[in-house]
């Protein structure tokens, strides 16, 4: 753990961070993560669900809720300060709270991010953290911790395809509404990230994450099309037979889905709790 700390610190510095935000969650944002998927569990040692990280160049903090204190305290090694948090106060603003501390200190003058483990509206509380300060964010994607742990190969079960005679509402049924809501906002597209939204946008269950029935993937929804982008197993004959409303891709084409989705069009809806700051930049790149 001490070497992983280091090789961070060392990654940060040739990036022109000096410090870095690390957490809990995943890409998908998603609560309970697989081990081979966290980058929080992955640096520190601590296997909580919940508890982010924040990494100067000279120290190192976990904050942790009630629910934590002990196994936090016997999980990580001595060179990480556990920040031990009540019930009620809400981790991520505690992080933002030491930032704001270490930024007004002109202790801290570049604060690094992963960006597709942050929504929207995370990414600007640390903005407003470090508001009136000289320090500044920067986005850094692909994550450093990622390419330093790797990616572990999984091999994915097939997906559950609902019947939909059982269930309230067929997908082709969700698909018009959410197009009534995209009408009614004058856009032309909308992206669908949370891993819960999806399995009930698409009728389509996965047994990818622990404690939950949903699959890694994302969708893109436009006037006319529809793009499910699928993290980890090719679409089979079947699910494409059964979900004909959505075209099935690899994730890896998910900036093509968005452009080939929205076709002409440039106005995009994004839920800020929802969607993750890496898809904000996304779109903004390609004139949203």
């Amino acid at each position: 753990m001490t070497e992983r700390l280091e090789k961070l610190r060392k990654i940060l510095g040739d990036l022109g961070a000096d410090a870095m935000v690390v957490r809990s969650t995943d890409r998908y944002l998603n609560e309970y993560v697989p081990d081979a998927d966290s980058t929080r569990q992955w640096l520190t040692g601590f296997t909580g669900s919940v508890g982010d990280a924040l990494v100067t160049s000279k120290e190192a903090f976990l904050f942790v809720d009630g629910r934590y204190h002990l196994q936090a305290s016997q999980e990580v090694k001595p060179e990480w300060t556990v920040v031990k948090l009540g019930l009620a106060e809400p981790i991520f603003g505690a992080l933002c709270a030491r930032v704001g501390a270490l930024a007004r200190s002109a202790s801290l003058a570049v604060l690094g991010y992963e960006s597709d483990r942050f929504t929207v509206s995370e990414r600007e509380q640390l903005e407003r953290a470090i508001a009136g300060t000289n320090a500044k964010l920067r986005a850094l994607l692909p994550s450093p911790l990622e390419a330093l742990m790797g990616r572990a190969r999984v091999k994915f079960e097939p997906l559950r395809i609902l019947d939909e005679s059982r269930v309230g509402l067929s997908s082709v049924k969700k698909l018009e509404r959410l197009r009534e809501f995209l009408k009614a906002e004058q856009a032309d597209l909308v992206v669908v990230e949370k891993l819960d939204d999806l399995a009930y946008l698409t009728n389509l269950r996965g047994a990818d994450l622990p404690f939950q029935a949903t699959f890694k993937a994302k969708a893109v929804v436009g006037l006319t099309s529809a793009a499910v982008c699928l993290h980890g197993r090719e679409p089979s004959a079947a699910l494409k037979q059964a979900r004909g409303s959505f075209e099935f891709v690899l994730e890896k084409e998910f900036e093509e889905a968005v452009l080939r989705v929205a076709g002409v069009g440039r106005r995009a809806v994004l839920d800020p709790s929802a969607n993750t700051d890496a898809t904000r930049g996304l779109l903004a790149k390609q004139g949203f």
